[in-house]
């Protein structure tokens, strides 16, 4: 446990901040399961002719993306950027899957979402700041 100098104020997070991030991680949990164990072994978005490890690629990415958020919780701005490689990794496996751009692309939206709610400020300090 890292010492905080003593007139240093405890880091905090607007609620909104908290509760995006209560949902990235139930929403890539929720995923994830959907992938690894969906019911006739492939997720309801995908194409027929997919191949079954690309599934389990897609719901590794997604546990990676659950344990990212737990780091942004812990004010790790590592998960930030490794949220971003798992999602542009998605990006790139949707897109060979024959998933539609438009719908693959959704993804980066949820990057963008992310970065713009981290900026929103508790006592006049954006979460964002707060990443070490």
């Amino acid at each position: 446990m890292e010492s905080t100098p003593e007139n240093a104020a405890p880091k905090e997070r607007n609620g909104i901040v908290t509760a995006w991030l209560l949902l990235l991680l139930l929403g890539n949990l929720f995923v994830a399961l959907i992938y690894l164990v969906g019911g006739d072994g492939r997720p309801f978005l995908a194409p027929e002719e997919t191949q079954y490890i690309l599934f389990i690629l897609l719901g590794a990415l997604s546990l990676a993306n659950a344990y990212f958020t737990i780091l942004m919780v812990g004010w790790k701005k590592s998960g930030f950027w490794g949220f971003v490689i798992t999602t542009m990794i998605a990006l790139i496996v949707n897109i060979s899957i024959g998933v539609p751009i438009g719908r693959a692309l959704i993804g980066l939206f949820g990057i963008a979402i992310l970065y713009i709610i981290l900026q929103f400020p508790k006592n006049n300090v954006s979460a964002w700041e707060n990443l070490e």
